[in-house]
């Protein structure tokens, strides 16, 4: 198991809802790392309806999109939403569009054999696992955020008006691979 055990016990993660699955049960993921930012300084022509970017990638590591919609963003990459309800998440994050969404991976397939898991909806919580996924991500994120914003903000901005970039959100997202 990827996963260590460390500061909870068994009990105390059966509490939380989470039920330790034997090894020969295996779980096959891959990972991808979001970043929301809202961007001032930068706006579509038209609101009227959702707009945005077509996707610009930066090598097999970085997808960029800009648009007015988090979930619609995140439909075009992952054909499924991000946020369960986005005015709501816009009123807790303080956010507002245009938003530029990041999206580092897929990662490597990974597997995890047993672990604790937890069923919430149509969605599998894990508890402690798939730390070599993270560590790639973070490691892409560390050596081309730089870079990739730093050519997101010289496209979008002119010596008359200069975009900026504020920090909404960051998350790792992973999607179960069935064989």
């Amino acid at each position: 198991m990827e996963g260590r055990m460390t500061d909870i016990s068994k009990d105390a993660l059966g509490a939380m809802g989470f039920k330790e699955h034997p090894s020969d049960e295996i779980l096959e993921a891959i990972f991808h790392l979001i970043k929301v930012y809202s961007i001032q300084g930068f706006e579509f022509n038209d609101l009227e309806e959702i707009k945005q970017t077509q996707s610009i990638r930066f090598g097999q590591i970085c997808t960029a999109i800009i648009g007015n919609s988090v979930n619609a963003i995140s439909n075009t990459l992952f054909k499924e939403d991000i946020v369960e309800n986005e005015e709501e998440w816009q009123k807790e994050s303080k956010a507002s569009p245009p938003f530029l969404f990041l999206c580092f991976g897929p990662t490597e397939l990974h597997q995890l054999k047993g672990g604790f898991r937890q069923k919430e909806n149509d969605e599998i919580l894990t508890y402690d696992c798939f730390s070599s996924a993270k560590k790639q991500l973070i490691s892409w994120e560390n050596e081309f955020l730089s870079s990739v914003m730093t050519s997101i903000s010289v496209k979008f901005s002119s010596s008359k008006k200069l975009v900026n970039f504020i920090p909404v959100s960051r998350s790792f997202f992973w999607k179960n691979y069935q064989r």
